[in-house]
């Protein structure tokens, strides 16, 4: 397995824990390549500058990344990014970054989505490993099959297990990592992706104005995974979420709910959706799952 260990903006990492955030987008100000150290489930660690102590403060476990305009970064992610407004990101962006490097207007930045972070006290901060050289700018990888990342990751073993989180680690260093838990910000990012960023019902792809719509949302058991997601326009969003649109679960075509005329006398555009297949992502395992589509006809639907 491996670990990564990467150099965190310290006022980034006390926002994320003061939040308790339990989803962050370790934010890259360059956005010039993705970040390909990790696999999904895989051990991120966040390090503090030398100037600021150079020591291990927590972790969370890599989802996927991705490279992104930043206003949309802060549509998906909001406070997980690490600030409290998108104008402070945005400042803390360019100062980062060379003037003349892309548009400073609205910067392309790399995203590290992490889920399940975890988030030390000072007392239990890892000195950072022995091969750490100051010269490194933004992480290094650690194979826990080699000894120094193997007494890295027992390290981090030890704390999570007296902070109650032991079962985020496999139990040792060669077992796979276990599968965790999506947040809503990676959701989003992972149905954008299986639709090819275009709205299911209309093929609307301008993405800030898309939304990953839960089939049935976690409040009622859903999971944050592609098939029980609908990437849709946001309007096509709200109505589906309040029953006033589903998408039928035998031949995944658009079913209108008469409520939006017997409620608002209007609808006139939403009628034209009625009977249209929507389109389907590539990926088989991706598709809507039908027994979840199901479950919002007869459930949420207002027929």
């Amino acid at each position: 397995m491996k670990i990564y260990v990467g150099i965190t903006d310290s006022d980034w990492f006390r926002q994320l824990k003061t939040d308790n955030a339990q989803e962050v987008n370790f934010w890259q100000p360059g956005g010039n390549s993705l970040f390909k150290a990790l696999q999904p489930n895989e051990l991120f660690l966040f390090k503090q500058h030398k100037k600021e102590g150079g020591r291990i403060c927590g972790g969370g476990f890599f989802v996927r990344s991705d490279r992104m305009p930043s206003d949309l970064a802060w549509q998906v992610f909001g406070e997980k990014n690490g600030t409290k407004s998108f104008a402070e990101m945005r400042a803390r962006i360019l100062q980062y970054r060379k003037a003349n490097n892309g548009d400073v207007a609205n910067p392309n930045i790399g995203c590290i989505i992490l889920t399940q972070p975890f988030y030390f006290d000072e007392n239990d901060y890892i000195d950072a490993p022995p091969d750490w050289a100051d010269s490194i700018v933004s992480g290094k990888a650690y194979d826990t099959a080699q000894e120094i990342g193997a007494a890295l990751f027992a390290q981090v073993q030890e704390r999570l297990s007296r902070m109650n989180a032991s079962s985020l680690l496999p139990s040792n260093t060669f077992e796979p990592p276990p599968q965790h838990d999506l947040g809503v910000g990676a959701f989003r990012l992972l149905v954008a992706e299986a639709y090819g960023g275009s709205c299911a019902m209309t093929g609307e792809h301008t993405l800030p104005a898309l939304v990953a719509s839960h089939i049935m949302p976690p409040s009622d058991g859903g999971k944050n995974v592609a098939a029980n997601g609908l990437l849709l326009r946001a309007d096509l969003s709200a109505l589906f979420s309040r029953g006033l649109l589903t998408v039928n679960a035998d031949d995944l075509r658009v079913n209108v709910s008469p409520q939006i005329r017997e409620r608002y006398s209007n609808g006139l555009n939403y009628y034209l959706l009625e009977g249209h297949p929507i389109s389907l992502p590539r990926i088989e395992g991706n598709c809507p799952d039908r027994d979840l589509l199901a479950w919002h006809n007869n459930e949420v639907f207002a027929a």
